[in-house]
C-alpha cells in the first residue's frame, strides 16, 4: 500500500513538471528549414486567379490622350476651307444694267475706267474667300501695266485721304499695293501716294463687291462707287449726291463678280 502511494506521487510529480514546461514553438516548414534538416524541398504552390486577385471581366476604357487637340481638329474640319476664286468685275448702274468691265490698260491710270475694247483689256482678278466676314484683297492676275497689282483706294498728296458720310470728298479707284485689313491707307513706295487694298467684301447672293474704305484714323465709312461717263472715270466717295452738288456729272455704280470656273 505504501509502495502504491509512492508510485502515484511520482507520476503526479512528472505530470506537474510537464505541464509547467513552456510549449515548444511551431517551426514554419520552409525550404530553408528543410534544407537545414536534410529534407527535400517543398513542391511549388499552384498559382490560381485567387492568388492574383479578381480577374477583370472587361477592360476599362482609356481616355483620349489629347482630348483638346481632338476637339480642335473636329472644329477645324467643320469649317469651310479658304478658296481661291477668279473672274472679271462687271460695272452696273442702279437699274442693274451692265455698262462693261473694269479696264486693264497701260498708262498712269490703268484700271480707272470701263473697258470698251476687246476681252483682253478686261481686268481679271483673283482673291481668297475665308470663313466669316473678312475684308478681301482683289489681285489683278492679267495686268497690262507696271506697278502695284491690287485694286483699291488711292490718294496723292494733293487729294484728301479721308471720306465721310454726306461729304463730297473723293478718293481714286486705282491699282495699289497690298495692305493689311483695317490698317488704313499706307504709303506706296516710289510715289507720294497712299493706297489701301483690303476694302472689299463679296455678297454671295448678288455677287456684288462692296467697298469699305478705312480712314487713316481707323474708322470705317460707308463707301459709294461713282462713275463719270464723260471722263470714263471711277472713284470712291462718301456721298455721290454731295459730290454732284459740288461738281455734277457722277452716277452711282456697283461692281459684280463674273466668276471663272
Amino acid at each position: 500500500m505504501q509502495l502504491k502511494l509512492v508510485f502515484t506521487t511520482f507520476v503526479f510529480t512528472l505530470l506537474s513538471f510537464a505541464a509547467a514546461q513552456p510549449a515548444t514553438p511551431t517551426v514554419k516548414d520552409t525550404n530553408a528549414s528543410r534544407l537545414a534538416r536534410g529534407l527535400p524541398l517543398l513542391r511549388p504552390r499552384s498559382i490560381t486567379h485567387k492568388s492574383l486577385g479578381r480577374k477583370r471581366s472587361h477592360p476599362s476604357p482609356s481616355p483620349s490622350p489629347l482630348p483638346l487637340l481632338n476637339n480642335n481638329l473636329k472644329v477645324a474640319a467643320a469649317q469651310p476651307p479658304a478658296t481661291w476664286r477668279t473672274g472679271r468685275i462687271q460695272v452696273r448702274n442702279t437699274d442693274g444694267l451692265a455698262l462693261g468691265y473694269v479696264r486693264n490698260a497701260p498708262g498712269a491710270e490703268p484700271v480707272n475706267g470701263i473697258n470698251f475694247g476687246v476681252d483682253s483689256q478686261d481686268v481679271r482678278v483673283g482673291f481668297t474667300t475665308k470663313p466669316g466676314s473678312v475684308l478681301l484683297d482683289l489681285a489683278v492676275t492679267n495686268p497690262n501695266f507696271n506697278g502695284p497689282t491690287y485694286l483699291g483706294a488711292r490718294s496723292s498728296s494733293s487729294h484728301n485721304t479721308h471720306l465721310a458720310a454726306g461729304s463730297a470728298d473723293a478718293i481714286d479707284f486705282m491699282n495699289v499695293n497690298i495692305t493689311p485689313a483695317h490698317g488704313g491707307p499706307l504709303p506706296i513706295p516710289g510715289t507720294s501716294d497712299k493706297g489701301e487694298s483690303a476694302i472689299w467684301t463679296l455678297d454671295e447672293a448678288t455677287k456684288q463687291f462692296i467697298p469699305h474704305y478705312i480712314n487713316p484714323d481707323g474708322i470705317q465709312v460707308a463707301t459709294q462707287i461713282a462713275y463719270i461717263s464723260q471722263d470714263n472715270k471711277i472713284f470712291f466717295t462718301g456721298s455721290v449726291e454731295a459730290w454732284n452738288v459740288a461738281n455734277g456729272g457722277a452716277a452711282v455704280v456697283t461692281f459684280h463678280l463674273e466668276e471663272s470656273f
